[in-house]
């Protein structure tokens, strides 16, 4: 940035007049030297109000990085200028007031920023190390969700770092029953994850009743 001081204007105007008329492209037998005077004065007052637009553009740009924002009002996902730490903004649900609110325990969408870490499960059904299925819907929840906790934590990640729930019913009278072990599985999350319920007509056995999978996104602190 092109900083310009009183000073030096003073200096530009009291230059010797071949200088100026070099500067300005004429010889120096030509020409009126006040006009070269005022040619340098104009170029230097350019020069002069350029770089206080520099300078109020950059403090706009840092009041907005401060705000967790960069310089064309977008979130920030980079690192921070005064920092140099990675500073993306935090998982966040998204439950707008402009729609109806969720029906249970959960966010309508979460937001994810870029250069997360992610982990995809697959579905998991309701059935024990040993084979065993249990009979409740209920039960095969709790199996379900108890699955996804192992995923998750091979991969060094938590529960509250589930964004997304995706989970599948064999029937309608199974839903209570799902969404009893899902709200207590989310119980004392500070973020909700999305999620879905879905009705299917059956799965690979017709004794599994309950299937589900996450996702779940992880934000670097480096």
């Amino acid at each position: 940035m092109i900083k310009i001081s009183p000073r030096w204007l003073w200096v530009w105007w009291n230059r010797p007049e071949p200088m100026i008329a070099a500067r300005a492209g004429k010889p120096d037998t030509q020409g009126d030297p006040k006009n070269f005077r005022r040619a340098a004065c104009f170029s230097g007052g350019a020069i002069w109000n350029a770089s206080k637009l520099c300078i109020v553009t950059r403090r706009i740009a840092t009041n907005l990085e401060d705000r967790g924002r960069d310089g064309n009002g977008r979130p920030r996902t980079a690192l921070h200028v005064k920092t140099g730490k990675m500073t993306d903004m935090p998982l966040r649900a998204l439950t707008p007031s402009a729609i109806r609110p969720p029906f249970a325990a959960y966010a309508h969408g979460t937001y994810v920023p870029k250069d997360a870490e992610w982990v995809f499960t697959s579905g998991q059904l309701g059935i024990s190390p040993d084979d065993v299925i249990p009979e409740s819907p209920e039960a095969q929840a709790e199996l379900c969700f108890a699955a996804i906790d192992a995923i998750l934590s091979e991969a060094g990640f938590a529960r509250s770092d589930t964004v997304r729930i995706n989970a599948f019913v064999t029937d309608r009278a199974f839903m209570a029953g799902y969404m009893s072990v899902r709200d207590r599985w989310c119980a004392g999350l500070s973020r909700l994850p999305a999620s879905t319920l879905v009705i299917v007509s059956g799965f690979t056995r017709p004794e599994f009743k309950v299937e589900v999978e996450v996702t779940a996104a992880r934000v670097s602190t480096r």
